[in-house]
């Protein structure tokens, strides 16, 4: 089983295409980084990832859960924190996932692994309002 699998994503919002046909299949344990300029739809795909928004066409797979018919047992796997909301430019950008993992009683364990794995220990340090939201 696949950590993450999309098969032929494609979303809408009236004519505009946001996302068309994207296919991703990302083994556990593994990384991806979605890159591309404004309006590529990065957001779109991780909203529809998190099962935030429908998908207009295609198959959705995240840790197990079909993000059309597994919607509550994915909302208990998966989270995910957007730029516009849930975050604390105060605190060093480290101290947001830990809070958050606080809020919703989760384990801590990974988040200073992934800082490290990402190349950004040092930035985790950082308040996170001297970090580029981009």
């Amino acid at each position: 089983m696949n950590a993450l699998e999309l098969i032929n994503l494609t979303k809408k919002f009236g004519d505009n295409r946001a996302v068309d046909n994207l296919t991703i299949k990302i083994n556990k344990g593994e990384f991806l980084g979605l890159v591309g300029r404004n309006g590529a739809g990065k957001t779109t795909a991780i909203r529809v990832l998190a099962g935030y928004i429908d998908l207009r066409s295609g198959q959705v797979t995240v840790a197990g859960c079909d993000v059309v018919k597994d919607q509550q047992k994915l909302t208990e796997r998966i989270g995910a924190v957007f730029e516009e909301q849930n975050l604390y430019e105060r605190l060093p950008a480290a101290n947001n996932p830990h809070f958050n993992c606080w809020l919703f009683d989760l384990p801590v364990s990974r988040i200073q692994e992934v800082f490290d794995q990402v190349h950004r220990t040092e930035r985790s340090r950082k308040p996170l309002r001297t970090s580029s939201k981009g």
